[in-house]
């Protein structure tokens, strides 16, 4: 049976369902971080169009702790251990940061939205020493519905992969996990005396082990964990030091490496678009040329048209 501290127990018994059983929702979107400890990092996106929905199911206490960022205006009762504790009204950005041992249930009076953050005590103790903190035993609460404009933008930075799981590689849920991760040990766990001084970037071998594994897994089936360890380094230590050595974090090199493959099968004009989507690790056509466009600062149509009039030398100076 798969509970949310061991969400991989039983495929029937999925985490999204669990949280959509716990605010009496049809449904719950849930990405999941790849496994750094005991149990992922869960992230899910709660929306609710009713007024007066009620409060949420009493659910078995758990040694774990909720993030939810509001996303838009809410009205709601808080109680915890049974007691009425607030009635707390909220704008978009709002963060309410709740101990599920203290049985925390949320009396909605509007309609609402928010992005859910799950975290278990074990993976946060984890994280940070993976990252140089002293695991800090417990998170302070703050003022019930206070604005956090980091965790706001994390929450909106976490849409796109709810809403379409398919388009987001691990690497993307996995950093914005781990940026999440390093928000709430520094602001509500208190500055870590153990915080260990800049490293520098990857070495040349360890560059190679990370650009050559995520270059072998177009298709985006790669974490951060497994770049890490393959690295031997932490995780923590490994984001920061990819970013340091390559200005950008491993998600984003991985978009550039499938447009790179993406022009190439393009300038070779055998395959549709279509096919060329999948065969780079993009989810449909559409996909491809959302990314294409940000990333090359063209449509892939274009990108064809101009590669059978100059053809690919003249094509490649002509984009320099």
């Amino acid at each position: 049976m798969a509970t949310l501290e061991d969400p991989y127990g039983d495929a029937e018994n999925r985490p999204e369902d669990t949280i959509a059983d716990r605010f009496r929702l049809a449904s719950v979107p849930t990405v999941l971080t790849s496994r750094p400890a005991r149990s992922p990092i869960l992230i899910s996106h709660v929306v609710c169009e009713t007024e007066n929905h009620g409060a949420n199911r009493v659910v078995p206490s758990e040694d774990a702790y909720v993030a939810n960022v509001i996303l838009r205006d809410l009205d709601a009762e808080i109680w915890l251990q049974g007691k009425r504790t607030a009635h707390r009204k909220a704008g978009a950005g709002g963060l309410y940061v709740f101990d599920l041992q203290s049985d925390p249930v949320v009396h909605f009076r509007s309609s609402f939205e928010m992005v859910r953050f799950y975290i278990s005590r074990s993976t946060l103790d984890s994280l940070a020493r993976d990252a140089g903190m002293r695991p800090r035993g417990s998170l302070g609460r703050p003022d019930l519905g206070a604005p956090d404009p980091v965790m706001h933008n994390l929450a909106r930075a976490m849409i796109p992969a709810l809403k379409a799981p398919a388009e987001v590689s691990q690497l993307y849920v996995d950093y914005v996990s781990l940026a999440f991760h390093a928000h709430l040990m520094g602001k509500y766990a208190g500055p870590s005396p153990d915080r260990k001084t800049a490293r520098p970037g990857l070495s040349s071998w360890q560059a190679r082990t990370a650009t050559d594994l995520i270059a072998s897994r177009l298709d985006g089936k790669v974490s951060v964990s497994e770049l890490a360890a393959a690295c031997n380094l932490s995780q923590s230590h490994f984001s920061r030091a990819f970013v340091q050595t390559f200005g950008m974090p491993p998600h984003r090199w991985l978009l550039e490496q499938r447009v790179i493959r993406a022009k190439d099968l393009i300038e070779q004009g055998a395959l549709p678009l279509t096919a060329i989507a999948l065969e780079c690790g993009f989810a449909s056509q559409s996909h491809l040329s959302r990314v294409f466009a940000a990333v090359a600062g063209t449509t892939p149509s274009k990108w064809r048209r101009r590669a059978s009039r100059l053809g690919p030398l003249q094509l490649t100076a002509s984009a320099q």
